[in-house]
């Protein structure tokens, strides 16, 4: 009988990861090829917002290599634009295609700009949120004051500018600068926008959820707004909002709009578990994110007919 030779370990291993690695550059080989037909087949397209959200995925996933690092995020995907990058950027993409016919070039053209008007409005934001609340600053004051009134129109506080009466429109302390915390200036903004946009809603919210003796139903305005504008610049930066955003111009007023209503779905959230008292304020929250982050913002908005 012959004898049977037994194989080592390595010359296993060898040719397994030999047949690996070429199934790999096969691989690679494959996508660099279709990668441009896809790239193509995708500015040929139908034009929408989900085509600019796309295509600023695909860019920044597939073909990073092409571009200036400062121009790809990496999480969660996409591509980050100046006004002055659409040009230069347009070549590129083209150079990867492998055509420059009108239709294309045209396509892509209102893609990049979409996306650097995106990318303004992303940065626009970052910038207010990020600037404290400044006592100081006349603007600053000149918005706390006017919130002040349409808030509690005809009625002086008690005290003047540090006072116990902000409690009334549900802030936490004597001075409501304290209350802005990470969110900066731009909480004060949405806040301002809800009042001046949304009176009768903010009015009739601290009618029913913060007169006295009610403390059942009682949550804060103007707090629960401030953790309202969180929830929309973390999903801000998580992309979540994009192809609603494009739908709207990339409007920073856009934003407002679903601030406003993801407050309206706390309020139905907190009406509808009916609550022993403000502890669970956090329960429902998380509950009422999770609810809104299930529909997403064009359902969100629907629901509220916004």
């Amino acid at each position: 009988a012959t004898p049977v030779m037994a194989l080592s370990m390595d010359e296993y291993l060898v040719p397994a990861v030999v047949t690996v690695a070429a199934v790999v550059v096969a691989y690679r080989m494959l996508s660099e090829r279709s990668s441009p037909r896809e790239l193509a087949r995708l500015l040929r397209g139908s034009q929408s917002p989900l085509q600019t959200c796309n295509l600023s995925t695909m860019l920044a996933t597939k073909h990073a290599g092409k571009f200036d690092a400062r121009m790809i995020q990496r999480e969660p995907p996409g591509l980050v634009l100046n006004p002055s990058d659409v040009g230069e950027c347009c070549s590129r993409v083209e150079s990867i295609v492998g055509t420059s016919s009108p239709s294309i070039h045209d396509s892509l053209d209102r893609c990049l700009n979409q996306i650097a008007d995106l990318s303004k409005l992303k940065a626009h934001v970052e910038e207010l949120r990020s600037t404290p609340y400044d006592s100081a600053n006349p603007t600053h004051e000149a918005g706390l004051e006017k919130l002040w009134t349409l808030l509690q129109p005809g009625r002086e506080r008690d005290g003047g500018r540090v006072s116990k009466d902000w409690a009334d429109v549900g802030f936490q302390g004597l001075d409501p600068a304290s209350d802005f915390r990470g969110m900066g200036f731009f909480a004060l903004l949405t806040l301002l926008h809800l009042a001046e946009h949304h009176g009768d809603f903010c009015r009739k919210h601290i009618e029913i959820y913060m007169k006295p003796g009610n403390e059942l139903r009682y949550y804060p305005f103007a707090i629960t707004s401030i953790n309202v504008t969180g929830w929309v610049i973390e999903q801000l930066r998580n992309g979540v909002f994009d192809e609603c955003l494009l739908e709207r111009n990339c409007h920073v007023d856009a934003l407002h709009t679903i601030h406003y209503a993801l407050f309206r779905h706390f309020s139905a959230t907190w009406d509808r578990v009916n609550p022993k008292s403000v502890m669970e304020f956090s329960t429902i929250q998380r509950l009422s994110l999770q609810e809104a982050k299930a529909m997403g913002p064009r359902k969100l908005l629907k629901a509220y007919s916004l």
